[in-house]
């Protein structure tokens, strides 16, 4: 980002153009505030379910989930799409391996490598994940009414949206629009 020392006006690396003011700063620390109570929470969660059902810690349930959306893939083609390291993805699979929520086999383009693919255990555990989420989420937005429900799915869209463009996976010798073409 690149601030004009005259206008205070901030030029991100995408198209858009914000006016620093004050109000502003003011404003984007409250919503790092509120970012923070969630992350930390959903931190501490991930935690304590990782302790209950290892490997399917936060980390590994992503893992489990690119594999599930995406596979079946390369280990190295998982860390380029969830920016981990591969020596931590190489880890995360050994255990998921192990556990029996993902199976490996031979690439069929290339023999002498192998990739993973989601096994019907690890499906669902998948989707009971997905059924604790769907719970807890009910609960949280009980009181909401739906045209609040509507504009914070948009909002949260939007943002989203926004931080795909920013913090875009890619491989780091992979173009931007390659990665955007390969993600769909």
């Amino acid at each position: 980002m690149e601030r004009d020392p005259h206008s205070g006006i901030v030029a991100p690396r995408n198209r858009f153009v914000v006016r620093v003011t004050t109000k502003r700063i003011t404003d984007e620390r409250a919503l790092y505030e509120q970012l923070d109570r969630i992350w930390y929470r959903n931190t501490t969660r991930s935690v304590l379910q990782g302790e209950q059902c290892a490997p399917l810690d936060a980390a590994g349930r992503v893992l489990l989930r690119a594999t599930a959306a995406h596979g079946p893939l390369r280990s190295s083609a998982l860390a380029d799409m969830t920016l981990m390291s591969r020596t931590a993805v190489s880890r995360r699979v050994s255990a998921l391996l192990e556990a029996g929520f993902i199976e490996a086999e031979a690439d069929p383009r290339d023999g002498r490598a192998s990739v993973i693919a989601v096994t019907a255990k690890g499906a669902a555990s998948l989707e009971g994940i997905e059924r604790q989420g769907v719970a807890m989420l009910s609960d949280i937005v009980a009181d909401f009414d739906e045209g609040e429900l509507v504009t914070l799915g948009r909002l949260l869209q939007r943002w989203n949206d926004q931080a795909d463009t920013v913090m875009e996976p890619r491989s780091p010798k992979q173009p931007a629009a390659a990665a955007r073409e390969d993600a769909r």
